[in-house]
């Protein structure tokens, strides 16, 4: 029930605009990180590429900024 956000610690150490998000898309600079202004709940979409020309996927990178030991 509770907003998962990143530790203290490492958001003082980070200069990003999306600091406190706990999950960031990597290799893509069309994410787009949002946080509702009412739950405080934070979200992250990422426009649909098509896979390059044979491959029949798409990846997409994800990166906990924090781990379960901070």
């Amino acid at each position: 029930a509770d907003v998962v956000k990143r530790c203290p610690h490492h958001q003082s150490e980070d200069m990003s605009e999306n600091k406190s998000h706990l999950i960031r898309v990597e290799g893509s600079q069309l994410a787009q990180y949002f946080e509702d202004p009412y739950t405080k709940r934070q979200s992250v979409t990422v426009p649909y590429e098509r896979p390059q020309l044979g491959s029949e996927m798409t990846t997409i990178l994800l990166s906990f900024m924090c781990n379960s030991s901070c």
